[in-house]
């Protein structure tokens, strides 16, 4: 009798203590109060223009994990029971969007997971939606995961990870933000080496992380040594291309290269010295070394 009661007590304490199970109320549950009605209305109508075009339902949900819960099967339960409740969704989609977690998980029912592998669905989840979230970015969130689905539907995995590339590449803030990194490393190599390795050293773990590239600290530190390395090569490059620019530029004023007629005039001789008397009373001397000629003056005084 003691051991049924205290059976009896447990059950109704893990009952009462039991997480409540979200209801799906439509194809927009905004459990989270994250979006606006106006928001939910426009996904409501693209996402039954979806299911009535293709025959695929897609159920959009944000929520709030709660205490103590495995995110994972927290998620996992609430897809089954969700599946239960509307047979429909064997064949369709469920997005879960956590804010708060800063994760979201794409639930595909049976009949359709046979179309969509692990690896296109962990893409769009882990490469697309996740960091978009990381960045506050709901909306971008959302419209990318609806995107690509709509995208596979229509013409395939590789089309659809094909659009996410051309998409990335068109709304990716990295080359926006590398390009004037690469100019003020130039304008800092011009100084110094040392200050050109520093500018980088700090600019390049800047750009890749607000570009999203670069999220954790081993990245950003790997990326700050680069970053290092290629700022003092710059300078190195830098200064020594305009030592050697000022060489040749300061020996352009006094040297020539001498036309292949007097080359030739000077009967093969390699090296030689000739003087020329001007009515003024100045003398001017070439010194010729390999067809090229030295040219220098003296002046005397006046015959």
């Amino acid at each position: 009798m003691k051991r049924l009661l205290v059976v009896m007590v447990f059950i109704l304490v893990s009952k009462a203590f039991a997480v409540e199970m979200p209801q799906m109320g439509g194809r927009v549950n905004d459990y989270a109060g994250a979006l606006p009605s106006e928001t939910i209305r426009l996904l409501d109508s693209s996402l039954a223009e979806l299911e009535s075009t293709h025959g695929v339902p897609v159920i959009l949900a944000t929520l709030e994990i709660p205490a103590g819960e495995n995110p994972d099967g927290f998620i996992s339960n609430i897809a089954d029971a969700w599946r239960k409740e509307k047979k429909e969704l064997e064949r369709g989609f469920i997005l879960f969007i956590s804010e708060d977690t800063r994760r979201a998980w794409i639930e595909v029912g049976m009949t359709v997971k046979t179309r969509f592998s692990d690896n296109f669905l962990g893409h769009i989840v882990n490469e697309q939606m996740i960091p978009r979230l990381q960045r506050d970015d709901l909306a971008g969130c959302m419209a990318v995961a609806l995107s690509a689905i709509r995208t596979a539907l229509i013409e395939g995995e590789t089309a659809s990870l094909m659009e996410l590339r051309r998409m990335e590449n068109l709304q990716s803030p990295f080359l926006i933000l590398l390009m004037p990194m690469v100019i003020a490393s130039i304008l800092l190599a011009t100084l110094s080496p040392v200050i050109s390795a520093a500018g980088c050293g700090m600019g390049l773990p800047a750009v890749l992380f607000y570009s999203g590239l670069a999220p954790t600290m081993p990245y950003l530190i790997s990326a700050g040594v680069f970053g290092i390395y290629y700022g003092y090569l710059l300078g190195i490059y830098i200064k020594r291309t305009a030592g050697e620019k000022a060489k040749t530029q300061d020996s352009s004023r006094f040297a020539r290269r001498l036309p292949p007629q007097l080359q030739s005039a000077q009967g093969g001789i390699a090296a030689g010295i000739t003087f020329l008397v001007n009515t003024t009373g100045s003398i001017e001397f070439s010194a010729i070394q390999e067809g090229w000629e030295f040219r220098g003056f003296h002046v005397s005084s006046d015959w």
